[in-house]
């Protein structure tokens, strides 16, 4: 059974909450509707330039639906529960929810826009959508694996926590620090004709579960990479990988096409030296003699690289790759052989 439902009520009157039994269509008129809905089967609302501040409950196992026509905005401010936000209709969710966490969203068509700092479930989305932070935080807690296929915008912060993996499979303009707490947070932005279009421009902070990149440049060439024990970066499906600086403790899974460290394009081959920029603390685990090889190496040709450790492992358990310090150093690792050539 659906059931259509035309709600229209005067702005800021509170009233009784509505209960919807079953699948229900509900079109919200009014610039702002602090009415509660109570929603026991899969709910369509239709928000058109209209704010709901009042609470949306769905028991556990349905999903709202969220349509926005065409040129319209609209919000919810309210406590959101359910099992799944879907984005529907080409114009834009604003969420302001006050909810300490909302349930899973897939931005399947048009934007979502964040008033506010705000937590969600998993995040999946359809290329051609848009998540657009503002200056706000989005942490997502995804739980189930999600690609989100979309543009994240603004000036805000994207945080990962939950075990499963979230991928970025498309290039992103956010500028923002991008933090991994958990799980896997992989980017793999196709070909772009944009030389300079990047998964993540700005910097990257992984505390705990792993940064993977897959195929061409994911990061902007500058961006500061922290790397902090047990988070790790897997970069054996990666192509010429950039970043800025690179500090921390935790582990690099290098593949065929290293890292680069400190890259500028401003290079200049009479003052190569002089451009390998960035800080490089913490590289990949290697053997004792290598160690002492590796430090004296990079002491040797890289004013800018201000320290290295490599941590002591034993041989057979060494990573094949390279770590490249802007244009002039570089470090070899693959299996016993001698890491740096004089």
């Amino acid at each position: 059974m659906v059931v259509w439902m035309r709600v229209l009520v005067p702005a800021t009157t509170p009233g009784m909450a509505i209960f919807m039994i079953a699948t229900v269509t509900v079109t919200v008129i009014g610039a702002e509707v602090a009415k509660s809905f109570q929603v026991t089967g899969d709910a369509t609302f239709t928000l058109s330039n209209s704010n709901v501040t009042g609470a949306i409950n769905g028991v556990p196992g349905i999903t709202l639906f969220m349509n926005v026509p065409l040129g319209a905005v609209g919000s919810v401010r309210g406590v959101v529960t359910g099992s799944q936000i879907v984005k529907n209709g080409p114009g834009a969710l604003a969420l302001a929810s006050a909810s300490p966490t909302l349930p899973p969203l897939n931005v399947a068509v048009g934007s979502v826009q964040l008033g506010a700092n705000q937590s969600i479930g998993s995040l999946s989305g359809a290329a051609g959508t848009t998540i657009a932070l503002g200056a706000s935080t989005l942490t997502v807690n995804q739980t189930a694996v999600g690609d989100f296929a979309g543009t994240i915008t603004g000036a805000g912060n994207l945080i990962k926590n939950g075990p499963a993996r979230l991928t970025l499979s498309n290039a992103n303009t956010y500028t923002g620090t991008t933090t991994v707490n958990a799980g896997i947070l992989r980017t793999a932005m196709p070909l772009q004709m944009d030389l300079a279009a990047r998964a993540i421009l700005g910097p990257i902070v992984v505390n705990g579960g792993t940064l993977a990149p897959i195929g061409q440049r994911q990061f902007a060439d500058a961006a500061p990479l922290t790397l902090t024990a047990p988070g790790t970066m897997d970069l054996t499906q990666a192509q010429d990988t950039f970043v800025g600086s690179l500090a921390g403790t935790g582990d690099i899974s290098l593949g065929p096409s290293g890292l680069t460290v400190g890259f500028t394009r401003t290079f200049n081959p009479a003052d190569r030296q002089s451009k390998s920029t960035g800080i490089l603390t913490a590289i990949e685990r290697t053997t004792e003699r290598k160690a002492s090889r590796a430090k004296r190496f990079f002491a040797d040709r890289a004013q800018a690289i201000t320290a290295v450790e490599v941590e002591r492992e034993s041989p057979s358990r060494t990573k094949s790759g390279h770590i490249w310090c802007g244009f002039w150093c570089g470090h070899h690792i693959a299996g016993n052989e001698d890491p740096v050539r004089y």
